[in-house]
C-alpha cells in the first residue's frame, strides 16, 4: 500500500532573479530533501556546489510516496538495520533483481507518478512564464529510479522543455518497446506509456459519468427503480475505449538528453534505454557510460542502498555542470 499524497516537494531557492528552473528526481529509498541536501555538501573540481554554478536557478526536488511492502528478505534486514518501516520508490518493483520485470502494478504506479512529475511541470512552466520565461527554461533530471521515471515523463511531455541529464537509469518496459520496435511500430513504442495513461483516465471518467447518468435516471423517473450499476469493463460498444496512437512531437524528440551511470547500475541497461530512445527517435544524446570516475559515497550511519549519493566525485559535478551550461541554464 502507499500513501495517497505526494510528500511536499523541496525547493533549493535561487539567489538571484529567477531564470530556469531544474525538477531533479531522487532514486528509490531516498527523498528530495535528502538529495537537495547531498548537492548543497558536494563540490566540483572547481570547489563550487551545484547550486553556486547555477544562482538563477531554482532546484525542485520532489519526492516519491513511501510504500509499506517489501520484495526480499534483504530488502527488509536493510530497512530493519536503518530502522524504517517502509521504502520509498516512485514506482513499484516486481523484482529488485531485475528492476526490468514488468507487471501491471509497476504500470498503475508509473502512471501516478508520472502524472505528478507532469503537474509539477506544468506549475513551473506557469511559474517561470511570470518572470518571463517559456516552457524551454525547464529542466528534468534523475538519478537511478528517479531516472527512469525520468524516461517514461519524457515520452509524456508536451512541452518544449530544456533538456534533461539522467544517471544511472533504465527504461521501463523496454521489453515492450522493444517489441513494438521490432514490429516497425515506432510512433505506438513512443506513445506507449501516454496512451496507455489516457485510456486509463478515459476508463474511469467513462464510468463516473455512466454513473452519474444512472443516478440522474433514477431520480427522474417517477416509479424509482433500483438504479442500475455499472461495472468496470461493462460500458456500451458507444463509450468503449480504444487506446488512441499518440506520438512524442518532433519537438520533445529534439531535445539534449545527457545520460550516465555510476559502478550501481550494469552498463547494458543505461545502453539499452539509448538505444530505445534513438529508435523512437531521440536525436540529440550524449551516453557517458565511464564507471571510474562514479564511486558511491554515504553519509555518516547510512548503509542502506540510497543511491542519491551516486554523484560521488567533484568530476562528475562538472560533468553536469558542463552539459547544463551547454544548455544555456542560467549561470
Amino acid at each position: 500500500m502507499s500513501n495517497s499524497v505526494f510528500p511536499p516537494r523541496h525547493v533549493y531557492f535561487p539567489e538571484n532573479e529567477h531564470e530556469a528552473t531544474v525538477i531533479f528526481l531522487h532514486d528509490r529509498n531516498s527523498t528530495g530533501p535528502k538529495l537537495a541536501d547531498h548537492f548543497s555538501k558536494l563540490t566540483g573540481t572547481s570547489g563550487k556546489t551545484l547550486y553556486d554554478h547555477f544562482p538563477s536557478t531554482r532546484w525542485v526536488f520532489p519526492s516519491a510516496r513511501a510504500r509499506h511492502f517489501y520484495w526480499t528478505d534483504a530488502d527488509r534486514r536493510q530497512l530493519v538495520q536503518n530502522n524504517k518501516d517502509n521504502t520509498t520508490e516512485w514506482f513499484e518493483l516486481a523484482s529488485l533483481e531485475d528492476v526490468q520485470l514488468e507487471s501491471p502494478e509497476q504500470l498503475t504506479t508509473l502512471q501516478e507518478s508520472a502524472t505528478y512529475i507532469l503537474r509539477i511541470i506544468d506549475d513551473e512552466i506557469e511559474r517561470i512564464r511570470r518572470v518571463g520565461g517559456s516552457s524551454q527554461n525547464i529542466f528534468i533530471a534523475g538519478i537511478g529510479q528517479g531516472a527512469a521515471l525520468g524516461f517514461v515523463v519524457l515520452l509524456c511531455v508536451h512541452h518544449e522543455l530544456g533538456g534533461f541529464v539522467g544517471m544511472d537509469g533504465w527504461m521501463p518496459f523496454a521489453e515492450t518497446l522493444s517489441s513494438m520496435l521490432e514490429r516497425n511500430q515506432v510512433d505506438e513504442a513512443g506513445g506507449f506509456f501516454k496512451s496507455t495513461f489516457v485510456a486509463a483516465v478515459q476508463r474511469i471518467y467513462i464510468q463516473r459519468q455512466n454513473q452519474q447518468q444512472a443516478w440522474t435516471a433514477y431520480n427522474t423517473s417517477s416509479a424509482h427503480p433500483s438504479p442500475p450499476v455499472v461495472q468496470p469493463g461493462e460500458q456500451s460498444a458507444e463509450t468503449e475505449v480504444v487506446t488512441s496512437k499518440v506520438i512524442v512531437p518532433e519537438y520533445v524528440k529534439s531535445m539534449d538528453i545527457f545520460l550516465g551511470r555510476s559502478q550501481m547500475t550494469r552498463s547494458e541497461l543505461g545502453a539499452q534505454a539509448v538505444g530505445l530512445l534513438k529508435r523512437i527517435g531521440f536525436s540529440r544524446i550524449s551516453w557517458s557510460p565511464k564507471p571510474d570516475n562514479f564511486i558511491k559515497e554515504e553519509e555518516p550511519g547510512e548503509h542502506d542502498n540510497t543511491a542519491a549519493f551516486h554523484f560521488g566525485t567533484p568530476e562528475q559535478v562538472e560533468e553536469m555542470v558542463s552539459f547544463l551550461k551547454d544548455l544555456n541554464l542560467a549561470h
